[in-house]
């Protein structure tokens, strides 16, 4: 798709996008910053994994904000985890109602917090 052009010269692309999840990124210097807006569900499940799938066989790192999220079901949950678990993917900044619906599920995330923000 074609990247859509912000602030300061950013490159922002579409990566996925469907009535309740889009997901966007933008390439950096030896990462990947990955934008999920919207909720994570059953209908996208598999485009989420996907998506990170892929990102992960181009790059070194892969960073998921989290910060637009309005809702995560325990799949869309538990594919985020297996992921993290792997070494693929690091979640940034994730909300205190986030980190604590990962605390009851035993799911621990290191948040890379605002650092990895894309703007």
């Amino acid at each position: 798709m074609k990247p859509r052009h912000h602030d300061a010269g950013l490159r922002e692309a579409v990566l996925y996008a469907d009535s309740q999840l889009r997901i966007t990124h933008r390439p950096q210097p030896h990462r990947v910053t990955v934008r999920l807006i919207g909720e994570v569900d059953a209908t996208n499940h598999t485009a989420l994994s996907r998506t990170l799938t892929q990102l992960h066989e181009g790059t070194q790192q892969v960073i998921v904000d989290v910060q637009l999220l309005r809702f995560i079901d325990s799949r869309g949950l538990v594919i985020l985890d297996d992921f993290s678990r792997r070494g693929w993917i690091h979640l940034a900044n994730m909300s205190p109602q986030f980190r604590h619906l990962c605390s009851i599920l035993h799911m621990t995330f290191e948040d890379f917090g605002g650092k990895f923000a894309m703007g």
